[in-house]
């Protein structure tokens, strides 16, 4: 969409800058997020180190609704675009 309307607007050099600068902004943040989950999944697994069994079974909850998350979202995208 950005290059699109650099183009209509005959601006293709700003069209290129801030398509790079969208870019790097989505990914800077995804990869806060990423950082922020790890933390506070390395966090919580910390609190409840003492049982083990607790720990792992809290750690595979984690990784499952994680993993579901993901993939809903990436259906509602699919969808959205269908």
């Amino acid at each position: 969409m950005i290059m699109l309307f650099a183009l209509s607007m005959e601006l293709v050099g700003l069209g290129i800058l801030l398509g790079i600068t969208f870019s790097a902004g989505m990914a800077l943040t995804i990869t806060c997020v990423v950082v922020m989950v790890i933390s506070g999944k390395a966090i919580s697994l910390g609190m409840v180190a003492r049982r083990g069994s607790l720990a792992i079974t809290l750690e595979n909850l984690i990784e499952t609704i994680a993993g579901l998350m993901v993939a809903s979202l990436g259906l509602l995208f699919l969808a959205a675009v269908i």
